[in-house]
């Protein structure tokens, strides 16, 4: 499964697409943050000549815009979970596909991801098909 993602034109553009909107959804936090952080420098340099009620203003304000970070930073590690896992599903069914039709094709009794395989008797011949799942794959 994991040689078939790597290898498979399909699971090349998943896994590039993937990394594409990590790098933006990072690039993204990463300037919240630092416009947090300037607003913070800015909020402490002023402090000194804020009143006590316009102190109390600007701590609640600034805790109110961590708080939207905090949850901006969520939603995207969240997306990114629902992304991949969408992909996982659609590079999973279609070497569901691709296995069912290989093996229809060869007249195979069974194709079996080989990690989960515990036992294998000696008059079985296993055949590795891991390379003509991967070309069934890039041809659809």
């Amino acid at each position: 499964m994991a040689r078939i993602a790597a290898e498979s034109e399909m699971g090349k553009a998943g896994q590039a697409q993937f990394a594409e909107l990590k790098k933006k959804l990072q690039g993204q936090i990463e300037a919240k943050g630092k416009q947090l952080e300037k607003q913070k420098a800015a909020i402490e340099a002023k402090l000194k000549t804020l009143t006590p009620p316009q102190r109390e203003a600007k701590a609640r304000e600034f805790q109110k815009k961590v708080e939207e970070f905090q949850k901006f930073g969520r939603n995207a590690e969240k997306e990114l979970q629902t992304r991949q896992e969408e992909f996982g599903d659609k590079l999973f069914k279609a070497i569901e596909l691709a296995s069912a039709d290989l093996g229809k094709a060869r007249g195979l009794a069974l194709v079996v991801v080989k990690r989960e395989l515990l036992y294998l008797g000696s008059g079985v011949d296993a055949q590795d098909v891991t390379d003509e799942v991967i070309r069934k794959i890039d041809r659809k």
